[in-house]
């Protein structure tokens, strides 16, 4: 998440200070990048869901691997590629956030699978996880960056938040399943019956 919020945060800062772009260019790019995202996502969770032949769970991890490990790895050259490369950085970025976009049909899913009919409250803590990345993102950038004209400076942000995502891929493979979480059973008590004095009442 920290990713998506830097990107749509510090896009236009990296594109104009770092590789040169002018205003106009920069506003033009990142529109393109982030207006690419949204019908992507719809098409992406189409194809999700219209998939039979691979098993729900393999959908998930492979959706997520490309979104979230394959993303990552990606991310983390952002900032080795030079300057003067602004068209190669472009392509990079773009690839990335279109990758992201694949995220639907991996953990998006896989929470809404494992939550049933709970879905929207564990969607509602991933949006909140969202609005925490709104700090730990500026955070990143404000350790690593002083000079924001300054390419080598971003290097340990793509770095950190590309490792970190493909580190965090690696481990979902692990824990994302497909099946039902046992509180989602209608049918189980999760709760304990006090016994009621109805003398007293």
């Amino acid at each position: 998440m920290s990713a998506v919020i830097m990107f749509a945060t510090y896009m236009p800062i990296y594109f104009h200070e770092v590789l040169g772009f002018t205003v106009t260019e920069t506003g033009f790019y990142v529109a393109v990048i982030l207006g690419f995202n949204i019908p992507l996502r719809l098409v992406a969770a189409t194809f999700s869901d219209r998939i039979t032949v691979i098993p729900e769970r393999w959908k998930i991890i492979i959706f997520n691997s490309i979104s979230v490990g394959l993303s990552g790895l990606l991310l983390a050259f952002v900032g080795w590629v030079p300057e003067t490369m602004k068209a190669e950085s472009f392509l990079l970025i773009l690839t990335v956030m279109l990758l992201v976009a694949l995220n639907c049909g991996g953990f998006y899913k896989c929470a809404a699978l494992h939550a049933r009919q709970h879905a929207h409250v564990v969607i509602a803590a991933i949006q909140f996880t969202k609005c925490l990345a709104l700090f730990s993102a500026p955070a990143l950038v404000a350790y690593f960056v002083t000079t924001e004209s300054n390419r080598v400076e971003w290097i340990p942000v793509f770095t950190t938040l590309g490792v970190t995502m493909f580190l965090a891929n690696l481990l979902s493979v692990f824990v994302f399943t497909d099946k039902p979480a046992e509180w989602t059973d209608p049918d189980k008590k999760s709760y304990v019956e006090v016994p009621v004095d109805e003398t007293k009442c």
